[in-house]
């Protein structure tokens, strides 16, 4: 649907740059049709060419416009698919916390660990692949993102998920560009800052004892 909204957003720039165009070929052989037989054609000319002059700029700002509205759809229709991806991603990964029996579906865990603490880094991949669409699209900014992964990076979950997968994102990032290779900056700045802070939160530190 956003990509439909997008094209038609962008259809009648497109259009408009076509229709011109597409004028400007065919004026002469409508002056030639509208034209009476009296008419001076060599001070035509002289004025044909004077036209022909001023329109070679606007056919090019109209030929920029076309290009222009196709690598915007290209664009849009490249980000709309990987929304769709990293989305299919997170169902994915919450379905398979909320079901253990499907974590041998993945590959193994890149560190021993219990099937319940791979269950529990399981979900925090996906809150971390949340949060990062997030930040993709404009909608934290760069301070609060640091400022979420840290206290995230501070429970023994979150700081051990990373710390097992750190090589991988670290290795990711230096592929990435833009704000993808900021986020990969922003979680590294946030692990060192949680691991600076002293030891990780447990469980016992999460939550005050049930009465």
């Amino acid at each position: 649907m956003r990509i439909r909204q997008r094209i038609i957003r962008v259809l009648p720039w497109a259009c408009s740059a076509v229709a011109l165009i597409g004028l400007g070929a065919a004026m002469p052989f409508l002056l030639n049709w509208a034209a009476p037989e009296s008419t001076d054609w060599d001070r035509l000319s002289s004025i044909s060419q004077t036209y022909a002059a001023l329109s070679i700029p606007l056919s090019g700002a109209a030929l920029l416009g076309v290009v222009w509205s196709l690598i915007f759809q290209a664009r849009a229709l490249e980000k709309d698919s990987n929304d769709r991806y990293r989305g299919a991603l997170r169902e994915l990964l919450l379905h398979t916390a909320e079901d253990p029996s499907l974590l041998v579906c993945w590959d193994p865990p890149m560190s021993p660990m219990t099937q319940e603490q791979y269950r529990l880094q399981i979900f925090n991949n996906a809150i971390i692949l949340s949060w990062r669409a997030e930040y993709l699209n404009g909608m934290i900014p760069d301070a609060m993102m640091r400022d979420q992964l840290y206290r995230m990076l501070r429970g023994q979950v979150g700081q051990k998920n990373y710390a097992s997968t750190r090589a991988l994102w670290l290795s990711q990032g230096a592929r990435f560009s833009g704000k993808a290779k900021r986020f990969v900056q922003l979680l590294e700045e946030a692990f060192q800052a949680a691991a600076a802070a002293g030891p990780a939160l447990t469980l016992e530190d999460y939550f005050l004892p049930d009465a």
